[in-house]
């Protein structure tokens, strides 16, 4: 058998001796490449479907932030001036009523800002009548929803308004999605929400709020231009009825993920379509059928150059190039690979480090944080889009004695031994002298372990403790960090010189602040109205609780006025000078430092002085401009620059008046005489397409006001101009 296998061999050429060998090793390899793509292709199926079911989970509670939000907006309303006249006032609201619907409708804009609303919503009294949107007010609920927001025709939203019952429609209720046109855009796909909220003061019949989401929103909201072409996103009722489609109708071959909201008695629906995923899979397939075709043809190639030139050369070339460049490539490409491992990964640290310091520390100052920053931080630090807590460490300055290992340590070197006993997955970060800032995930081992190191630390200590720390409650992703740092903190004012301190709450705050006062909610309430005189009565009210009381602290105080007065600068986009007002000077009385914080206020005020000046000298320009552009519109008048604009017509002739020094009239007459002598010199067109062009329907109009403007009629003043350029053409 041996023998007839090497004669058999001995008949066989070199060429198919290669071939044969090489087929062995193509099918080998064809096996283990179909078995590696088959299971990739199983891999990325899977992986793709966790990473949708993720994503779609993150921006469905997204979703019910901004509803829970939305909830919020009755308690605010309801704390206004002017809510309580308004919502039991009559029909027809008397003239006194008129001084608290304007300073309602300015509440109701600034509170929609400031909780960042929808682009448009609004709020209906019932009794009076009265409808506030974000724009405009409207005494009468059909000029609203006639003039502002048009509905389509197969919702009837006035009459729903009206002749709802509250004890049937308490809570929400979501309208299906119709197409509206707001303040005369075209119309586009939106969903109305419906808010009867239920409160002590009963409110519920009297008002109803409404949020409108375009479909723009969602598709932003849930990332759908991410997805595949054929995806669809549905929004529906408990009933079965639909409320708000996206993408493609056709619901065969789809995997779908839904989430039941019951507080909204609706349901979401994201599909997507098993051909994306079977057109993946093919992909794969077809890019190894491709690499596996080039592997044959060059083993091909290859056994054809053995064959017939044989070995020998080649061994003879790779051995010469080899011998020159062995000992380079031994000296040279591992130092190469070291220097640019090395070099990157110090890039990469000191980048992340930077963004995660800059991050914190404008967090922690009450600073507004960019999305796309968000997105960095959570691609750079997988840690972030787990279930984290936030640990506030406070040195209490007690004056011990150097008798034990940390009694001596300071706050960066008591912060520096923390970490290097705490797990890696620890990330600290110095916000000033006094405090550090440490996040890590919410663990039950990671709390008792930072117990018992801050025990460590006050170990032989006594009553007097060196170190404290307060830990807030879990959260998830960066979004909601701020307010964590804030309950740490809180956590800490309340500790009485406790270890460790963990916060029970796990919502959110009703105040910005950590002190809950009285007197920090009502001078938040005069800054978003920008009432000056309330503003320095409460910071007058709260220099003197620093000075008589103990609890609150004066710094407290001081500190939490800063983020309020903040906090109304970024609202209304003004600049708030705190390089004075950043830090509270221990050497000055708490009055000295209220102070300081009294003269900001009274440069924030100065500013939206000139903010309100400046923006009603750009809107008269640009009433005048207007004109000069839209002259040839016959149907331009005070009215319709009114609805244009969303002024009064008053407004529009005093602003007329004050740019150009003459009447609506006589200024809109002024530029069409001008542009109808332009057209008479330049142009041979007959004097009635003139006339039309600049805005006179009436030719007798035309002619009489350019009699006047000129003192000729306009077939002379033509005649005219000819004559003088053939006199100047002569010369």
């Amino acid at each position: 058998m041996k023998r007839l296998f090497y004669r058999i061999i001995s008949k066989i050429s070199l060429f198919w001796r290669f071939f044969l060998i090489l087929a062995v090793v193509v099918f080998l390899f064809a096996a283990s490449l179909a078995a590696a793509t088959l299971h990739f292709a199983h891999t990325l199926r899977y992986s793709y479907m966790e990473h949708l079911e993720n994503q779609f989970q993150h921006s469905v509670a997204m979703f019910l932030r901004d509803v829970k939000i939305n909830n919020q907006l009755p308690g605010f309303m309801e704390r206004s001036d002017g809510f309580l006249p308004i919502r039991s006032a009559g029909r027809r609201l008397s003239p006194q009523n008129v001084y608290n619907l304007t300073m309602l409708h300015n509440a109701f804009t600034d509170n929609s800002y400031l909780m960042q609303l929808p682009s448009e919503s609004f709020l209906y009294f019932r009794n009076s009548g009265v409808c506030l949107t974000r724009q405009r007010l409207f005494q009468e609920v059909e000029s609203c929803f006639a003039d502002y927001l048009v509905y389509d025709e197969t919702v009837n939203l006035p009459e729903m308004l009206t002749s709802a019952k509250p004890e049937f429609h308490s809570g929400t209720l979501m309208l299906p999605a119709v197409e509206l046109s707001i303040g005369g855009t075209a119309p586009v796909t939106a969903l109305t929400m419906l808010v009867y909220p239920l409160t002590p003061f009963a409110s519920a019949q009297h008002t109803v709020y409404g949020f409108i989401y375009p479909d723009t929103y969602f598709r932003e909201r849930f990332q759908l231009d991410t997805l595949p072409a054929d995806s669809f996103f549905q929004i529906v009722s408990t009933n079965g009825s639909t409320l708000l489609t996206q993408g493609n109708t056709v619901r065969e071959n789809y995997k779908q993920l839904t989430y039941d909201i019951p507080s909204l008695s609706c349901k979401l629906v994201l599909g997507i379509s098993d051909n994306h995923l079977q057109t993946a899979v093919l992909r794969s397939l077809t890019s190894a059928l491709i690499i596996l075709g080039i592997s044959v043809a060059v083993g091909v190639a290859l056994c054809f150059i053995f064959s017939h030139v044989g070995v020998s050369p080649l061994r003879k070339l790779v051995r010469a190039h080899a011998g020159e460049a062995e000992a380079d490539s031994n000296r040279n490409e591992l130092t190469a690979i070291d220097n640019f491992m090395s070099s990157t990964h110090a890039k990469n640290m000191a980048l992340r480090n930077m963004l995660l310091s800059s991050f914190l520390v404008r967090v922690f100052a009450g600073l507004a944080v960019p999305k796309y920053e968000l997105r960095q931080l959570e691609n750079s630090f997988p840690l972030f889009r787990l279930t984290l807590r936030v640990a506030v460490i406070r040195e209490c300055g007690a004056d011990l004695n150097d008798t034990g290992d940390y009694f001596a340590l300071s706050l960066d070197t008591a912060a520096t031994a923390l970490l290097d006993a705490l797990p890696d997955a620890f990330i600290r970060e110095h916000i000033n002298m006094q405090e550090t800032l440490l996040l890590f995930r919410d663990e039950p081992a990671n709390l008792t372990r930072l117990h018992d190191l801050l025990f460590a630390l006050n170990a032989g200590a006594g009553s007097q403790l060196r170190f404290i720390g307060g830990v807030s409650t879990p959260f998830i992703g960066l979004a909601e960090i701020g307010d964590a740092v804030r309950q740490a903190q809180a956590c800490l004012s309340e500790a009485d010189e406790s270890i460790l301190t963990i916060a029970n709450d796990g919502g959110k705050p009703d105040d910005y602040s950590v002190v809950g006062s009285d007197e920090l909610k009502q001078l938040r309430q005069a800054l978003v109205g920008w009432n000056r005189d309330d503003v320095c009565t409460q910071i007058n009210l709260l220099a003197s609780l620093a000075i008589h009381s103990a609890e609150p602290s004066a710094e407290e105080i001081y500190y939490n006025v800063v983020f309020l007065l903040r906090e109304a600068a970024a609202a209304a986009r003004l600049s708030f000078a705190s390089v004075e007002t950043d830090s509270y000077s221990p050497q000055h009385s708490p009055d000295i430092n209220l102070r300081r914080l009294k003269n900001a206020a009274e440069a924030l005020f100065a500013q939206k002085t000139e903010q309100k000046e400046s923006d009603r000298k750009r809107l008269c320009e640009a009433i005048v401009q207007h004109i000069r552009d839209n002259f040839s519109d016959p149907s331009l008048c005070m009215a319709s620059l009114s609805k244009q604009f969303f002024v009064s017509e008053r407004f529009i002739y005093s602003s007329i008046l004050e740019v150009t020094g003459t009447t609506m009239s006589s200024f809109l007459t002024e530029v069409r005489m001008e542009e109808a002598a332009r057209l008479l010199r330049e142009t041979n067109e007959s004097t009635t397409d003139i006339a039309e062009k600049c805005g006179y329907t009436v030719k007798s109009t035309f002619f009489r006001n350019f009699r006047k403007q000129f003192n000729v009629t306009p077939a002379d003043y033509r005649l005219s101009s000819s004559a003088s350029s053939l006199t100047s053409g002569k010369i």
